[in-house]
């Protein structure tokens, strides 16, 4: 019998996006088809990951992500990306930092990682950078980048944000 990963994947991901319990079970069962399949697949790898976050399984998610990094040779932004975010949403704050700066050594971040960087910052009393990263977390907001992907409760916490900026990040969150 032939397996076809890139369809368990696309499947996957179709029935994660609906939100229930059924649906995020029979994609994690996909993924991880799809993953036996091709063990080396980095697709399949960060497929599962999402489908683990969506169910906020966050550590399971960062195992996930990280096994997509592997895979990739250290090339998929995507895993790691996702691996700092859901290392930090498990409250693994040293391991996400040390994944966002790895990340951004390779790309420049996104809005919603630099929000991130910053509260990790924060956490940690780093204060060093922190003028300069609000500064461009400003300039991305005013240019509406990643807009829906900040977390508000986390923009709340960052000096000098006024309140068109939180107003910004706040109905982003909402509508998405």
């Amino acid at each position: 019998m032939h397996h076809f990963p890139r369809v368990h994947l696309i499947i996957g991901r179709a029935l994660a996006a609906l939100g229930d319990d059924a649906g995020a079970v029979e994609a994690l069962e996909l993924c991880d088809k799809a993953i036996t399949s091709q063990p080396g697949d980095p697709a399949a790898h960060h497929a599962r990951g999402v489908v683990l976050e969506r169910q906020r399984r966050f550590l399971d998610a960062a195992r996930s992500f990280q096994d997509a990094w592997r895979s990739s040779g250290n090339s998929l932004s995507e895993a790691l990306s996702g691996l700092a975010l859901a290392l930090h949403k498990a409250g693994k704050y040293r391991e996400a930092l040390v994944a966002l700066n790895d990340l951004r050594e390779r790309q420049p971040l996104d809005a919603s990682q630099l929000l991130t960087m910053i509260h990790l910052h924060l956490h940690f009393c780093e204060w060093a950078t922190l003028e300069e990263a609000v500064s461009v977390l400003r300039a991305a907001i005013a240019r509406g980048e990643s807009i829906g992907e900040m977390t508000p409760a986390l923009a709340l916490c960052v000096p000098g944000l006024d309140e068109e900026q939180m107003h910004q990040v706040s109905t982003g969150f909402a509508s998405r």
